[in-house]
């Protein structure tokens, strides 16, 4: 960093040049901390740069380079300084899975992104229910997902809050809604319909995309034909199983329809 540089990130390489007059090959003694003059934290380096780990926030740091050639001559350069920045919020979580305002299936793992200016490690805590807002389901979480595990037909709301020890960043409220599997037109009931849907999904087309994950029966993360050709033939003689097991209800049961 520029000597008397301020709001320098908390993750910095320290670059320098230097040259010797006779081309013989340098090493370098760094020498860095909090105090002027600095200690020495590292000898014998053969690059002109040196990769600091994580620095405190809105702290004064002191750095000085030694440039040793292999007949041991030395030249000291002089102590430098910079100020780091002031730490910053989490960035707000983003792209919820499901999509907000969309449909999922009961089984259904809640995602989202989130990433942190600083490159600090960041712990989520996830608010989820029937109710908006939404109550606190789990806290702490190191990996940006929470699976709350079957969920009932109906609409869901949730939220994140990311934290990175110190400060913390919510997401607005997302919302979804939650269909019986294979009922690709989120009409509450499984019938022939739903075959079309899946396929209409399937393509891309029609007014059944939104049902897209609810028509993925075989549970394989996409929608194909034998997903369509699945609903098919359950609504027929229940011959073929969603998702390795039985489906929700009997062919043709009806379900209080997630939309109108």
């Amino acid at each position: 960093p520029s000597n008397n540089g301020h709001d320098r990130p908390v993750y910095s390489n320290l670059p320098w040049q230097c040259a010797d007059p006779n081309g013989q090959a340098l090493t370098f003694d760094v020498y860095f901390g909090t105090t002027s003059p600095p200690p020495l934290v590292a000898t014998n380096v053969t690059q002109k740069s040196y990769l600091l780990g994580s620095l405190a926030f809105e702290t004064q740091y002191y750095w000085q380079i030694v440039a040793r050639d292999t007949g041991g001559l030395e030249r000291a350069g002089a102590v430098w300084n910079f100020r780091t920045k002031s730490n910053t919020p989490p960035n707000v979580p983003r792209t919820p899975g499901p999509p907000n305002h969309g449909v999922a299936p009961p089984a259904t793992v809640l995602t989202w992104v989130c990433s942190d200016v600083d490159f600090q490690t960041l712990a989520y805590d996830v608010y989820f229910g029937t109710t908006s807002p939404p109550p606190l389901a789990a806290s702490g979480l190191t990996v940006p997902s929470f699976a709350p595990g079957t969920l009932s037909l109906g609409q869901h709301f949730w939220r994140v809050v990311a934290s990175d020890g110190s400060l913390s960043t919510s997401s607005p409220t997302w919302d979804f809604g939650v269909a019986q599997l294979g009922d690709a037109n989120l009409d509450g009931v499984l019938t022939l319909q739903d075959a079309s849907c899946a396929l209409g999904a399937y393509v891309g087309a029609g007014p059944c995309t939104l049902g897209g994950p609810i028509a993925d029966v075989n549970c394989n993360g996409s929608v194909t034909p034998a997903d369509a050709r699945c609903i098919h033939k359950f609504v027929l003689d229940g011959s073929c199983t969603f998702c390795g097991g039985p489906a929700p209800t009997a062919p043709g049961g009806v379900q209080t329809p997630l939309i109108s």
